[in-house]
């Protein structure tokens, strides 16, 4: 339908994952988390409280984007503070010399891209502090290993195969 006033034809309505997704660049971002750690003073000693927020936390995020989510922690939990003992003394001390706030360490997220032909394929993408990676250089290998596995989840998910 023609707006009567400029002749013009009226904008087309956003797509569905346009409206429910937020777009990282111009990729409907489909899962996100971060993973922060703190310590604590657990009576005489002090631990890490490790927490997992959702990269988007300023509105409503699709039911399918919470259960990305939870797939992210899951794999965080088991592969990214799966720390070898001298890495989590290590990564405490680095804590501690931080001051010992509550930030983000480590984040992931999978967005979503189509190519020339119009098929739609994951991306994921993460970020490791440097200072995790100085603590627990391994930190980096168990990420690599935590995308994979995500890759083959997404895999069954989308039917995509191919990354970037």
């Amino acid at each position: 339908m023609r707006s009567r006033m400029t002749g013009c034809e009226p904008e087309p309505e956003p797509k569905p994952e346009e409206l429910d997704f937020p777009l990282v660049g111009d990729e409907p971002m489909i899962g996100g988390i971060e993973l922060h750690a703190g310590i604590v003073q657990d009576g005489a000693n002090q631990k890490i409280r490790f927490t997992y927020l959702p990269i988007v936390r300023d509105r409503e995020v699709p039911e399918a984007m919470m259960e990305y989510n939870s797939i992210l922690e899951e794999l965080c939990t088991r592969f990214i503070t799966a720390f070898p003992d001298n890495g989590y003394a290590r990564f405490h001390t680095a804590l501690r010399k931080s001051g010992g706030a509550d930030r983000c360490w480590y984040w992931i997220r999978i967005t979503l891209k189509n190519d020339e032909k119009g098929v739609t394929h994951d991306r994921i993408t993460d970020w490791i502090d440097p200072v995790l990676l100085r603590a627990d250089p391994h930190v980096a290998h168990r990420a690599k290993k935590a995308k994979a596995i995500l890759k083959r989840v997404m895999k069954e998910c989308l039917g995509d195969g191919e990354e970037e």
